[in-house]
């Protein structure tokens, strides 16, 4: 038997209130998003896992480091934050979803 394959995607958002976003995003979604820290993602991110039916797990951070101002993602620095979708199970309907937050693919 053949498994479906896998898709991952990396969404983008001109806002710039983390904690709106996390809040729109959980509302919208019916999702439950958890304060995680990193030093690799400038501090405060939040992880919703298992974000199912939508993915398996949905990461959202700033895109920017809140103490030396460097861009995290540096292909895409004019998004303020980023939204990392694992394993989606139906992309087009999580992206349909996402532009009504104000979220667009980084690619």
């Amino acid at each position: 038997m053949s498994q479906k394959p896998k898709h991952h995607r990396t969404y983008g958002s001109a806002a710039t209130d983390l904690d709106a976003a996390r809040d729109a995003l959980a509302q919208a979604l019916t999702l439950t998003f958890r304060a995680r820290e990193s030093d690799y993602l400038g501090g405060l991110y939040y992880m919703a896992r298992p974000a199912a039916p939508h993915a398996a797990s949905l990461k959202l951070h700033l895109n920017r480091d809140p103490i030396t101002g460097d861009v995290i993602m540096r292909e895409v620095p004019h998004f303020a934050l980023i939204l990392q979708a694992e394993d989606i199970a139906d992309p087009d309907a999580l992206t349909d979803d996402l532009y009504a937050l104000g979220f667009t693919p980084t690619s």
